[in-house]
């Protein structure tokens, strides 16, 4: 191949192939008796009869017989990405060079390739199913996937995040394509298990469960756009947080794992945008499973659009109000939570008055839009007159109308 032709996918492809068999020779005479090693793990519930060949052993005393060990035979990949980066990346070998001369070629800049695309490919080549396997569907699907990249100068960056006790009944809810909350998978299991992701110290004692869910965020874009990714993905986030509290999920607790690219400039690691810190939204504890019912799976799927549209923006009438919202739920102290309620409550309904009374406006416009059928607006301006008065005490020390917390009404008081 000319070096000013520009290759196509399957040249690539070939050539990828190509460099992967050389490397495996290579790899079986470095690491010889070290080419598998034994990952050992801990997790709440048993291994089923079909994972992985994972054996259980007894953990514990009685109080904690349910804990189970288990371990099983892995590609050694920490061992053979050390010796590829230490022995060979640079040395190089014939169909390391025509790889990376092809994604030359293809219009890859030279400093993103040694650790944006072959270190990346020798990793994931290690977690297939037998590595030394390369026309297995799932080898191929990588070899296309690195191909497609390289062509279409894209990367394809993931943000995942643990949530704890949610239960989806073992059936993934697509909100749309790349974004999907799904039941955690029996190599994340492994992953948490044996301490590869890493937790906050204090969340340690949680051990992972099959309960357990993951919300899965993967974006493709442009490799020159890798900088902002990590403000996107975040930000799609933010909108699936702010889904699942308008579909009414009453808690759920949050775990990052982290931004991995999987070509790309910044392919070498996993970063997490924001807190490691497990954030938790709504009243109750981590260990209280929510069940999602089809009715709550038809409405997030429904409302995303609209959720996403708004959380997005930057601009909408409808952001402050939701965001507000969502950090409520987010807050430990119940004046925090009151006080962004109550700012999102106002957001939402005194966009348009002045400064003159506003807590009438408030209590007479909510009761109107708030109340449920049937329900008395009467007691529903009452409500929301006593939560506006708390939430000026908190703010203030005093009342809306100065006095300590105690309200004088208006004339016209209440709602007809």
């Amino acid at each position: 191949m000319s070096k000013s032709k520009i290759p196509s996918k399957e040249e690539v492809k070939a050539k990828a192939q190509g460099f992967l068999e050389a490397l495996t020779p290579k790899v079986r005479d470095a690491l010889g008796a070290n080419l598998k090693v034994v990952q050992q793990a801990l997790w709440w519930f048993p291994a089923g009869s079909g994972d992985s060949q994972a054996t259980v052993h007894s953990k514990g005393s009685v109080n904690t017989s349910r804990s189970g060990g288990y371990e099983r035979e892995v590609f050694n990949s920490v061992g053979v990405s050390m010796f590829y980066q230490v022995s060979l990346i640079d040395k190089g070998f014939p169909e390391q060079t025509e790889l990376h001369n092809a994604l030359v070629a293809a219009g890859i800049q030279a400093q993103w390739i040694r650790f944006g695309f072959l270190l990346p490919l020798v990793a994931a080549w290690c977690k297939l199913p037998d590595p030394f396997d390369l026309n297995q569907p799932s080898a191929q699907s990588l070899l296309g996937e690195f191909a497609e990249n390289v062509v279409d100068k894209t990367g394809s960056t993931r943000y995942r995040d643990v949530i704890l006790s949610l239960d989806i009944a073992d059936a993934a809810i697509v909100l749309e394509e790349g974004v999907v909350l799904r039941p955690i998978n029996e190599e994340e299991l492994w992953d948490f298990g044996s301490g590869t992701f890493s937790s906050p110290p204090f969340s340690l004692q949680l051990s992972p469960s099959t309960n357990w869910c993951i919300l899965d965020i993967q974006v493709k874009h442009p490799l020159d756009d890798s900088n902002n990714i990590s403000s996107r993905l975040y930000a799609l986030r933010n909108a699936v947080v702010a889904n699942l509290a308008m579909a009414a999920v009453p808690s759920f607790t949050l775990i990052p794992i982290g931004m991995t690219a999987k070509f790309g400039p910044n392919a070498t690691g996993t970063s997490t945008h924001g807190s490691r810190m497990p954030s938790q939204f709504g009243p109750f504890p981590a260990m209280v499973t929510v069940s999602i019912d089809p009715t709550a799976r038809q409405q997030l799927q429904e409302i995303w659009p609209k959720v996403k549209e708004v959380t997005l923006s930057t601009s909408h009438y409808l952001s402050l109000p939701l965001r507000r919202l969502v950090d409520g739920l987010s807050r430990t102290r119940l004046d925090d939570r009151i006080v962004d309620y109550a700012i999102g409550l106002e957001a939402l309904l005194l966009g348009d008055s002045k400064n003159d009374e506003l807590s009438y406006r408030f209590r007479l416009r909510g009761a109107m839009v708030l109340a449920e059928v049937g329900e008395d607006r009467h007691q529903a301006f009452q409500n929301l007159k006593d939560f506006y008065n708390a939430r000026s005490t908190i703010v203030h020390g005093v009342g809306s109308d100065g006095n300590s917390g105690h309200q004088t009404s208006h004339a016209a008081s209440t709602p007809a």
